[in-house]
């Protein structure tokens, strides 16, 4: 998997559906991808070790929930299927078709957020 340094959210979530373990790599590109929306900060340069990682750590990953018009964060829903085989998230919305997946609840949480972001705000 090679992505883009200025990935787009739809392609991270891409990223994040088909990878198999945590990834730095995804992680960077989340990382670059919140501080460009929230910040506006483009081509910013840093040491990898400072982007949190989102797709190991639940923490991490809620961090990336939307935040409503009051300022609460999103809603969200996880869920382990399958006797746990199979980990779901979905973000905002109790849409059933709206879940998608993750390699670990991190990833799926973080995946979830990234769709979530992109069907609400269009990013």
């Amino acid at each position: 998997m090679s992505l883009p340094w200025n990935a787009t959210s739809t392609q991270i979530a891409e990223a994040l559906r088909t990878a198999d373990a945590p990834s730095r790599e995804i992680d960077d590109r989340i990382w670059r991808w919140v501080n460009e929306k929230q910040w506006g900060v483009k081509g910013w340069r840093y040491d990898l070790e400072e982007a949190p990682r989102y797709t190991e750590s639940v923490d991490a990953a809620l961090t990336l929930l939307p935040l409503c018009d009051t300022g609460e964060r999103f809603d969200y829903v996880l869920e382990h299927i399958n006797g746990g085989l199979t980990i779901g998230c979905q973000v905002g919305t109790n849409d059933p078709d709206a879940v998608v997946f993750g390699c670990n609840d991190a990833s799926a949480i973080s995946r979830a957020c990234l769709v979530a972001h992109h069907r609400e705000f269009g990013r």
